[in-house]
Parts: C-alpha cells; structure tokens; sequence
C-alpha cells in the first residue's frame, strides 16, 4: 500500500515528510492500514467540538425581565448570578389600596449562598429595619425582604406598621417556600401618585447561587479533603467551578423531606430540575479533572438555567464555560477537558491495531474559521449578553490567504469577558487542529479513555510522532474492539489562549431612574426701590418648568409664601417686579419641574428693606397736577377759598363733591389767570384718572376690578393630629378694599373604629378668626375629597398674615392629611 501513503505525502505535504521513508515490502503501519484523506466518520469528531460552541439555553428570555408567568420554569443560580424574579403572587390593599406587594422566586433547589445586591429601577437600594428602604428613589415608600431558599425555611410576611395593619391578603405564615430564593417587595403610592409616577417599579437582584456537592472536598473520595458529603446537603459548599455545577446538574436538583427530617438529599427527596442521573451514571473522574483545569484557569461559572432548558444543552454550556464538552465512557456521563498541556498516556504501534486508520487531513471550509465573536453574560453591562471584540488566532488568518473567516461564539454561562475571549481562541485552535481520525484497537488498549493523549510511533506511517487526543471511546461487546476517535493536539496553542484578554465594549454603569430635582435658577440678583423689588435670574437648564419666588418677614425659609412665579425656556433670562409691602423681607428663587412637579434646592437672595409707596403724581392734567389732596378738595367744595373765581365762578363751582368731574361749560367766566391754567384741559381725553367715567369695563368703574392678588401652594401631603397645624398661609398688604380669601386642599380623614374624628378648620387675619369650620368622620368612615373655600374679608389698610390651619380633635384616626395646599388672597377696587 505504499502508494497511498505516497499519494496522501503529495496531497498534505504540510504534515512533514513522513510518508517518504515508506518503501515497498516494508511491514509498517502505513502498509498495514488504510489511510483516508477524505471527510469520513472521524469528521463526527470535529463536529461534535463545533456543536458545542453555541449551546441553545436560555428558553425564558432574559432572566432581567420581571414577569408574572404561571407557566415559567424553575430557575436554578451557579455563581453570581442577577435576576429580577418570576411574580408568584400580587396583589393590592390597605387604605385606599395604596399598598402593592409581590412575591417572586429568584431560584429554586436551595439553599443559596446569598450577598445580595438589590436595584430598584437601575438605582442600587439597601434596606434597613424591616426591610425598609434606606436609601435610594423610595425611601418610606418600599420595604424589601429576601429568603435563602433553606430546606426548611420559614414565609415571607408582610412588613409590620402599615397603615391600618395592612397585609398581603391571601398570604400569612403557611405560604412557604421551602428551597426556594425568593424575595417580597411591599410598594406604598402616595394620593397624588408621585412615589411611582403610576407604575411598578422593576427589581433586580445580584446574588451568589447554590451550595452542592463537591467530591474535591469529600475525604471519603479517592484523592479529597473535607467533610462534604453527597447525601447531606447541609456540609456542601458554595459552587462557582462550571464544572462542579455540571456534575451538579447530572446528580439532579432536589427539594423536598426526605421522611427522616433532612431535606433536598439527592435520591431521596423530588427530583425539580437537572438531569437526576445516579451517581454510579457518571464518570466523576472526569468531572474531577475537568474541575481542577477550570479552576487552576481562573474560570467560574454565572448560570441561571431553568426547567424549560433542554437538559443536555445546560449541561453542554456548564462544561462549556469550564473548557470542557460533553462524551460518555463505558455508557456514563462524562467529559472532555482542554484547557491544559497534557501528556501523552501511551505511544502505540501497528502491534496494538485491530483494523485500518481512518484519517481526515482537512476541515471544510463551512469550519476552516479563523476568528471568533464571542458573547458572554456581562454583569458590567446590566447582565446582558455583550459582545467582545474579535479573537483571531493570527497564523490561521495568514493560512487563509489573510481572509477572516469569522464566527460567532455564544459564552451564556460565562461572566467574565477574558474567561470567554480564551475560550474563543480554544475553539477556533480545537476547530483547526489538522489531522483528525479514529482507529480500532486490540482490547487492552481500553485503558484510553476519552480526554487522555497519546501518540503515534511508527516510522514511514503519516501521523508517525504526531500526539492526538481521545474525543470518545466506544467498545464493540462481540469482540471487544476499541473504537477511539482522536483529533492531533499541538501543545503550543495553550499558551496563546490563556494570554487571551478582553477586547470590546466597557463596563457600563447603570445611571438610575432620573433624579427628582432639578437644575436651580442661577445669576440671581436682587435690588430694592422704593416700594418696588425687582429679582432678576437665569432659568435651571434641566427640566425646568417653571421659576417659584419665595417671601418672608423672617429668615425662616419655613416661614415662607410662594408669591409669584414665572415660566420660559430653559438657561432663558428673567425679570420680575414685587411689591411685598413696607418692611424687611426675605426671598428665595427655586425651580420647579413638570409633570411630576419635582423642586430644586432653594436659592437665598438675601433681606432687602422695602419703603411705603412714594407720592401719587396725576398724568394729563397740567397745572392741577401739582394740587395736593386738600387743596384740590378746597378748591372744589369751598368756592370763596380762591380769589381767583368771580361771584358767578364760586356759585357754579359751590357745592361740588370732592372728586367730581367739573363741567369745562361752567369754567367759561373764569378770570384771565385761571382760564390760562385750566387751558386745553377741556378736551375730556386729556384728563387721565379724571376723565369722564362712562366707559364701560374699565377698571375706573368695574366693581370687580382687582388692586393685587398673591397666591401660595404646596403639593406635599400634611399630616394632621391633635396639635394645630398650618395648612397654608401668606402676607398681604391690602388698601383697604374688599378682600377675599380663597383657599383650597384635598383633605383625607379615616377613623378605622368606633367613636370619631373631627377636624377645625380655622381662618385667621393675624391673630382675628375670620371663619371656622368643623369636619367630622365617624367610627369605620372616611372623610375626604376637595375643600374649596372663599371667604370674604374687609381689614383697614394694612399687611396681615392670613393663616390657615386645621386641628383634629382625637387622635386615634389612620390616614389623617391635607394635599396639594392652594390660597389666594385677592383685593378688588370696590
């Protein structure tokens, strides 16, 4: 047969020039068995390593998305993991059902190891007493409670000092979750919907996975230290070795009493998840192997499979992440480690044959890659899958004729972005080892086993000095013929993939839900004149709807009234001009966003002091706009005052009211010097205030007419009690006209028992009750809705403090507030 071997040297030359020390008549294995340089059965064993690059799992989408599904799987966790939870039970209730909770299962099969990390909308949460938020977007507006998942374990409750004693309805300490990680998250909504801007809030939830059984640290193993022990789960240690969560997931996932008062024993108790195969089914030699490997490599495992995963494509992705894939030996579930330099266990010859060798010197082209894409499960990118940047092996490029032949490579199980660029780079060495093949062999070659090397010795044969790897073994029982299928293994592509490192996107910070305050107004300035205050400011650039100015007599920003406010566009300058009264006053500027009405800091402009209104001057009137008061009063009542006027003059001009239009007709005799002063002051457009007042909707004769209006708010909810309380409240300085106070809230009162509640609403102008009003709710009512009240008032001239507040006569009500708190103190003409 040398004239094969002769015809596979020419064909794959690159082998070396093994094949040309073959001669005729020479008894060597190149004679003795056939050598195939096409794809035949040994092609299998490429495939197989190719198929298990990209296991399918991951049937329930990502595990971040949280959902109420009845139909879910169970989820089991190996190493760190994040999920937000499947929704076991929701519901609404208390007062006004303004409570939400949901229980949600995180894993099953525990227990689990813990070290919680909890985001709440994307914001990283902890949670003190309780579990009440301490911090974060919901302080006093969430509680947060997490099971281990221990066998046995005790119920969620619902947290204590709810208003009204609220709980979960349907759920109390029968509820238990016995193995499983689970978490109650208790929602409260305020009555203006603002804690939650009307949704759900969306958890997710970092933690360690299971504890399982490690033979490693079993003593009662051949080669282990420790005291962990198959059948007693309460000695098994934490699992982050993909491959150690491989064996796992063959012995099974198990829950439940075992009816001896010991609970999730393998064999003895029910079986919920994995594959639940004996352990007398599996090859844990193998296991061990590919364990310590994975480990000596730095690889860990971040898996979240479920029960609707095929079992065998979770256990191909665990091995995956350990640089191992599956195989059976001797009818067990085994593997196949590469991620090490390994020995050759035995050199064999043409003695140790039992049939012809059967050679693939080539891969398709469909497999001939040189680059690889991969994916991995990245907690830096919120626990997506993310990908890397490309991973080439450098030398198969250039054997390409420098063409990229690239391929996509899936890591779900894996967290760590280097972990799965040197798995990569595995793949693509695996897919383009050279020779692959099978051969049969005499019986006492069994001692291969698949995962060990050896090699070839046989001079003038192909493969003479080449080492290849057992893919899978197989023995035919009629005459005990060993089948191996082999690929070459070249030791240098170790090195160059464990120096493999992480290329491609960053880590990416999750930024929280959007903060609830907003950009300040800035450039702000004040100045005083007179009676007139003028604030200047440049509006907030973040959200900003709307600028708020505050007033007050004292320092106190507690003290303070909204008196006006003011819109525009973002970073847009703006003016205002107040007249607060004469005094010392205090002002502050803030920015106020919509829709959720959220506030920025406050911005103090300081005290300025304000003088009393400087002198009234009448415009179009010529020479009588010097007279004062009195001199024009005299001048019209008392003709014989001014010497000016003849006899006539006075009689028409006798009797006149103060502030009465005079008629130009009867001025007509006026003496030379006074006609010269009222000249062109006939002409009734020219007279300002003073013109004739018959025009209609004018503000010289509406009775409606308003002088000056001010007005507060505040959205937050008081609480009420017995104690007297300032609902709302403001300066106003008023001439002394009609004034009325218009004021209005939401006010909510609930008495849960028998007797009652009653609630006093008092109006006050400084310290004289204008109006008072009493609301009562009795025993299991409520009293609430809007109070919308205007109340008239008539003061002197003058700055008061109306004042609003509200007293409850018993203390024993549950929900006791007054929200969104409006007044308006309005004066009109007349």
């Amino acid at each position: 047969m040398p004239q094969i071997a002769a015809a596979a040297s020419a064909a794959f030359s690159y082998i070396g020039g093994a094949s040309a020390a073959v001669t005729a008549g020479t008894a060597t294995l190149a004679q003795t068995l056939t050598v195939a340089a096409v794809n035949v059965a040994a092609s299998v064993a490429t495939s197989a390593v190719m198929s298990a690059l990209s296991p399918g799992v991951g049937a329930e989408g990502s595990p971040t998305r949280f959902r109420l599904d009845t139909d879910a799987g169970i989820p089991f966790a190996f190493g760190r993991v994040a999920t937000a939870g499947i929704v076991a039970k929701r519901d609404s209730y208390g007062p006004t059902n303004r409570y939400q909770s949901v229980v949600a299962t995180l894993a099953g099969a525990g227990p689990y190891q813990g070290n919680y990390t909890v985001r709440i909308d994307d914001e990283t949460t902890t949670f003190g007493a309780g579990g009440a938020a301490a911090d974060g977007d919901h302080v006093d507006e969430l509680w947060f409670t997490i099971k281990d998942g221990d066998q046995p374990d005790t119920a969620l409750s619902s947290p204590s000092g709810l208003e009204g004693s609220a709980s979960l309805p349907g759920w109390g300490s029968t509820n238990k979750m016995n193995g499983r990680a689970a978490f109650m998250m208790t929602c409260f909504e305020n009555s203006k919907f603002t804690a939650y801007r009307g949704g759900f809030p969306k958890p997710l939830v970092e933690f360690d996975g299971k504890f399982g059984y490690d033979p490693r640290e079993d003593d009662t193993y051949p080669g282990g230290e420790g005291d962990c022990r198959l059948n007693d789960p309460t000695t098994w240690v934490y699992i982050d070795n993909p491959i150690i969560a491989a064996l796992n997931w063959a012995i099974g996932m198990w829950e439940g009493d075992s009816g001896s008062s010991t609970y999730g024993v393998p064999y003895a108790c029910s079986l919920v998840g994995g594959v639940g195969s004996s352990i007398d089914g599996i090859d844990v030699a193998a296991f061990v192997n590919a364990a310590n490997v994975a480990e000596a490599n730095g690889w860990t495992v971040s898996a979240l499979p479920t029960t609707k995963d095929d079992k065998f494509q979770v256990m191909t992705a665990l091995l995956q992440a350990g640089g191992a894939y599956p195989s059976r030996s001797a009818g067990r579930i085994s593997c196949v480690t590469y991620g090490e330099v390994q020995a050759s266990v035995v050199t064999v010859t043409a003695v140790d044959t039992a049939g012809p060798v059967e050679v693939n010197l080539g891969q398709s082209r469909l497999e001939r890659i040189n680059t690889a894409l991969p994916r991995f499960w990245s907690a830096d990118h919120r626990w997506q899958m993310t990908q890397l940047g490309p991973v080439t092996n450098s030398a198969r490029v250039t054997e390409d004729g420098s063409i990229k032949r690239t391929r996509g490579i899936d890591f779900p199980y894996v967290g760590d972005g280097d972990q799965a660029a040197q798995l990569a780079y595995y793949a693509i060495a695996d897919a383009r080892e050279q020779v692959t093949g099978r051969v049969p062999f005499k019986p006492h070659m069994r001692q291969i086993a698949p995962g060990d090397c050896f090699t070839f010795s046989e001079p003038g044969f192909l493969l003479n000095g080449v080492k290849v790897k057992c893919l899978k073994r197989s023995i035919d029982p009629m005459t005990l013929k060993v089948m191996i299928e082999f690929r070459q293994e070249t030791d240098a592509k170790h090195a160059a993939a464990l120096a493999q490192t992480a290329s491609g996107p960053g880590s990416v910070t999750p930024s929280g839900p959007p903060t609830d305050t907003v950009d300040p107004p800035t450039g702000e300035s004040i100045a005083v004149s007179g009676d007139e205050v003028t604030i200047d400011w440049t509006n907030g650039i973040a959200r900003f709807f709307r600028t708020l100015i505050l007033q007050s007599p004292t320092s106190d920003i507690a003290d303070a009234t909204q008196v006006a406010s003011k819109g525009g566009d973002p970073g847009e300058a703006q003016t205002a001009v107040l007249k607060p009264g004469p005094g010392t006053w205090y002002f502050w500027i803030l920015s106020r966003s919509a829709p959720a009405e959220d506030y920025s800091d406050p911005v103090s402009l300081g005290s300025v002091v304000v003088e009393g209104p400087a002198a009234s001057t009448v415009s179009g009137l010529g020479d009588l706009a010097t007279l004062d008061t009195v001199d024009l009063d005299t001048q019209v009542t008392d003709g014989t005052t001014y010497t000016r006027f003849s006899t006539t003059e006075q009689t028409k001009l006798s009797g006149v009211e103060a502030g009465a239009q005079v008629n130009p007709a009867d001025l007509a005799e006026l003496d030379p010097t006074a006609a010269t002063e009222l000249a062109g002051k006939a002409d009734s457009s020219s007279l300002g205030d003073l013109a004739v007042k018959d025009t209609a909707a004018t503000a010289d004769i509406d009775a409606n007419a308003v002088t000056s209006s001010l007005d507060v708010f505040t959205g937050s909810a008081l609480t009420l009690d017995a104690t007297v309380k300032n609902v709302q409240g403001l300066y106003f300085t008023t001439t002394g006209g009609r004034v009325i106070v218009d004021f209005r809230f939401y006010l909510d009162i609930w008495h849960p028992a028998a007797g009652g509640e009653t609630c006093t609403l008092v109006l006050k102008r400084d310290t004289t009750t204008i109006w008072t009003f009493a609301i009562a709710a009795t025993g299991d009512d409520f009293a609430f809705g809007w109070q919308a009240v205007a109340v008239p008032d008539a003061p002197a001239a003058g700055t008061y403090l109306y004042q609003l507040t509200a007293q409850l006569a018993d203390g024993t009500g549950t929900t006791r507030t007054a929200a969104s708190r409006f007044m308006t103190v309005t004066e009109y003409k007349r």
